[in-house]
This record gives structure tokens, sequence and C-alpha cells, in this order.
């Protein structure tokens, strides 16, 4: 008999550790993912150079032939083809004056360079690598756009701000179309290939876009944005244009079906160049070299939020994107490297010294490799995806905590599933009534993401949260502004992004516990949910009498069989 009695005593232990264990958060690590870590810096293993022509300023990839072409200005005049396949120069073409943007049409397979101080454009064939046609076009040509779709090139002007439109089937300006003042740099044009509409940066004080059909080859509006706006993106997914206005350091957002301006972003101060990944809806904004922030900013194109800030190098002159992969990539012409970015955890991959003064970039879409002019070296410099570390984003962890909120108009359930994850970064995690708490570390930048049941109990008023009762974002003791984290609302979950710097202290917890006030409400959510968000109540008074019985059905079973 004593020897049931112990029996019954060691399963009935055993059952109230495992219940109990319920009601405290119990980290549950997953699949054994371990931390992202620190990203390397200044890696110059992780770039190749490829000799060309000394000075080259703009560079251009026709992914379809793996062929990459480069300008060179006054000192030589000329354009370096570059295999992509063999990493060297297999031809140097020349050209007329001071050589400043290429662009190529893929498929055509025609490559435009502007000649700035012979006021034209050089039009080559890729087949041959012979300059096909020289065409007369306005003062100052600069920055040059193509419509794939019908075959016609915009060069801007920047001598009289006019834009020159050239047929590519015959070589010949079609139209000349005045306009704004323009600057001529970079990504001063955009385009909606679909409805055969392009928009033109306007530079000054009155900041402005250009808008002009591309059937007919007039302008059709203006669209007033912020000051001194530098270039203009497009996304065709959502028809919306953004801006980076240097002189009130904002970002503009337009609808292209209404020519509204629907939202203005302020960013850091002088932002230089605005880019775009059409697949995530991203929208990333660098500072030039008078910033002493030298940040690239994220926006998110659904809220039209900074939803993190990412430390460059000094200088961006251009960004780039691959979107098979969500990397950005930040030229830094001051500080002569490349700046890499996860476009997934929006933390830093990598900083890669490159060339003197690098000026521009492209990505061959399909090899995912990206080259880099160096205005001030006799080298491209070649980063292929492969050199880079990255790393997979950490799979969620899991507590659980168990707690009941009392409304009827909640769902009824003990023991709810709060996930949280550190990305470029480790935490240690707690849970302390309703505050969660995560001591994090980062040797950079790192990001804190909690996701939070919706029905776990955060507010007191059986009518619903007022505007004062939600979560409280905290790091190192001061809230943070709802402009310096992301949260997503789902049917089932508030998920919270956080970004934080090396050590930090990251609270969330409900705005009533500050007033020491126990919420017991938690928000109405579609049964679905319940699955995702709960683990399953545990029966505990069943089954320790299950295990009682089983126990001594099994101990004198053994003992009468001796």
């Amino acid at each position: 008999m004593k020897t049931l009695h112990l029996v019954i005593i060691a399963v009935l232990s055993i059952i109230v550790i495992l219940d109990t264990s319920i009601a405290h958060a119990q980290e549950i690590p997953t699949s054994g993912m371990t931390s992202m870590g620190p990203p390397n810096v200044q890696n110059s293993s992780k770039r190749f150079d490829i000799k060309v022509e000394f000075a080259p300023v703009s560079i251009a990839v026709n992914p379809v032939t793996n062929m990459i072409y480069t300008s060179h200005t006054s000192l030589t005049d000329s354009i370096s083809v570059i295999s992509g396949k063999a990493n060297k120069t297999i031809s140097v073409i020349k050209v007329e004056k001071d050589p400043i943007h290429v662009a190529v049409n893929p498929i055509t397979n025609m490559i435009y360079v502007t000649n700035s101080n012979s006021h034209s454009v050089s039009v080559i064939d890729g087949e041959t690598n012979i300059v096909a046609a020289t065409v007369q076009v306005g003062e100052i040509p600069r920055d040059i756009l193509i419509n794939t779709k019908t075959n016609v090139i915009y060069i801007a002007n920047e001598g009289k701000s006019t834009i020159s439109v050239i047929d590519g089937k015959t070589n010949n300006v079609v139209a000349t179309i005045p306009v704004c003042n323009i600057s001529g740099s970079e990504s001063t044009f955009a385009i909606d290939q679909t409805e055969n509409t392009i928009y033109v940066t306007c530079t000054g004080p009155e900041g402005a876009i250009d808008v002009i059909s591309g059937v007919t080859n007039k302008l059709i509006d203006t669209i007033p944005v912020g000051h001194d706006p530098t270039n203009v993106v497009f996304n065709p997914n959502t028809h919306m244009l953004y801006t980076a206005n240097e002189g009130d350091y904002t970002v503009s957002v337009v609808s292209a079906k209404t020519d509204k301006v629907v939202d203005t972003i302020p960013v850091e101060v002088f932002p230089k160049v605005v880019a775009i990944n059409p697949d995530t809806n991203m929208i990333y904004v660098a500072n030039d070299f008078n910033s002493s922030s030298n940040k690239l900013s994220a926006i998110d194109g659904q809220t039209n939020k900074v939803v993190a800030k990412v430390g460059i190098g000094s200088g961006a002159q251009n960004i780039a994107i691959d979107s098979s992969n969500d990397i950005i990539y930040v030229v830094n012409y001051a500080s002569n490297s490349v700046t890499v970015i996860s476009g997934k955890t929006n933390t830093l991959i990598d900083t890669i010294p490159v060339g003197a003064l690098p000026t521009s970039i492209a990505i061959n879409t399909v090899t995912s490799t990206v080259y880099v002019a160096n205005w001030r070296s006799d080298f491209v410099s070649m980063i292929p995806v492969t050199s880079l570390d990255l790393q997979p984003v950490p799979e969620w962890k899991s507590i659980y905590i168990s707690t009941r909120p009392f409304t009827e108009s909640a769902q009824s359930a003990d023991n709810f599933d709060i996930s949280y994850r550190t990305i470029n970064g480790t935490s240690k995690f707690q849970a302390h009534d309703y505050a969660f708490v995560a001591n994090t570390y980062s040797k950079t930048n790192g990001i804190f993401e909690i996701k939070i049941p919706r029905n776990f109990p955060y507010y007191n008023g059986k009518g619903g949260p007022s505007e004062n009762e939600k979560y409280i974002i905290q790091e190192n003791g001061a809230d943070l502004t709802a402009s310096q984290y992301r949260k997503t609302v789902s049917d089932c979950f508030f998920t919270y992004s956080i970004p934080f710097y090396m050590n930090s202290t990251i609270t969330v917890e409900s705005a009533d516990t500050l007033y020491l006030v126990t919420p017991i409400y938690g928000d109405k959510i579609p049964d679905y949910c319940m699955s995702k968000i709960m683990i399953p109540e545990f029966p505990s008074v069943q089954i320790i009498l299950i295990m009682s019985i089983i126990s001594a059905i099994v101990f004198y079973r053994v003992r009468f069989r001796k």
C-alpha cells in the first residue's frame, strides 16, 4: 500500500506541475532557430572590381543579354561595355562630348546616351556595339526615360527645361515639350506605361510634377508638391507617385488617378532620393551629404507612415532595389560605399566599400547582381547577391499566459499564446500580469516584434476600449510615439514592430496597468481566430482522476502477477 501511495503522489505531482506551469509564462523555442546576430560592416570581400575607362559616371544593365554599359565623362567621352558572364570589359565605344546618363531598352537591345555638352543622344546597337545614330536634342540633355511598350524615348534637357521625344523606330525627335524647371538628375522621370502617362519633377521652392500625355505629347496637368522635389517614382500596382522634397524635408504622396496630393510625410532633413518596391508597397528615402542624420527612411505605402530608419553612409546618391530578394542598396557618394539593407526586416545587412565617389547603381534582375559606377576610379564594382550574408527572418517564439477576459463580448479562454521574435539581435522576454518586457541586444540596429491576441484583456470599459485605453510602447522607460514603431491590426492579433539600438528594454503594456486598474476585457474576435491564439485549457481535475485510477490499476495488476 505504501508503494501505491508513492506512485499516486508522484503522478499527482507531475500533473500539478504541468497544470501550474500554464499559469505562468513559459518560453517555447521554435525549431532551434538562433538569433540573426550582428551584420558585417565594411566588407570589401563582398565586391569584385571590373576594369573600365576612367571616371564611370552612369551605369545601366540589359538583363536579357547580361551586358552592362557605363558612361565616361570628358576625359574619354566613351561607353564601356561589360560582359556580365565574363566580368570584363569587351568593348569601348566613342560617343559625343560629356556623356552623362545611359539607359537600355532590353526589348530592342538599343542603348541611349545623353551627351550633355554636344546636346545630343547617341544610339548604340547592343548587337554590334556600334553607334547607330546621333540625335540632336535640347540644351544639356541629362536624364533618360524609355517607354518599352511604345518604344519612345524621353530626354530631360536641363538647359531650357524641355523634354525631347524620340521615336525609337526612326531615331527622330517627334516632339519637344516645354516643362517646368528641371534638374535633369537621375529619376527626373516616372512613367505609367499602362496609361502612357509621363511624370516630370519640377525643382524650386514651388515644387511640382508636370504630367505629359504619351499619346499627344502634350502637357496635361501640373501637380503642386513640396519644396525642391529632387525625383519622382511611381507604383504601378497602387497608381501612387512619391517625390522626395529636399526643401521642406518631406515626401509628397500623389494619386495618379486624381493628380492630387493625398498625403505629406515628414522625413529626415534634405531627402535626396526616393525609390519604391512595388511588390511590397514600401518606399525608401535617403538623405544627402548635407544631412547629419544619414538615414534611410522606410515608408509603408499602405499607411504612409515611416516604419523604420536605418543608418547609411554620407552623401546618398542613388537607391536600387532588388525586388526578388527584397534588398535595398544605397550608394553613398561621400563615404565611398554601398549600404545593403534587408527590406524584410529593415535592418542593415552590410556596408561595402567601393571605388572613389560612387554615383550610379544598376541591378541585373535575372542574376541579382549589382553594378556600381565609381566616378573617380577606373573600375566598376560588382556585388553578387550570393556574396551577402543573408540571414533568414527568425521564427516566432511563444509563451503561454493564463488569464480570462470577464466580459460577454469576448470569448472565454484561459491560455493565450503570446508570440514574439527579435530580428538582428537577441532578447530575454518575460510577462508580468498584463505587461510584456523584452531585454534586447544588438550590435547595431534590431527590431523586436510581438503578437498579442486581440481578445487578451487590456481595457476596462464594457462598451469597448476608449481612445486612451490601449497598449503603451516604451523603450528604456520612455514612451514611444506611434511614428517610432509599427502597429498592424488583423482580425486575430495586435502586432507591434519596435526598432531598438544596441542594449534596450522594450515594454508593451496596457495603459490601464499604469493606473493600477486591472484590465479585464478583450476585443471580440472571429471564431476562426480561437485556434490560432489559444492553447486548449488543461483539464487538471479530470486528468488527475483518470491518471490516479490508471496508476492504481497498473500497480495492483503488476503486484498481483508477482
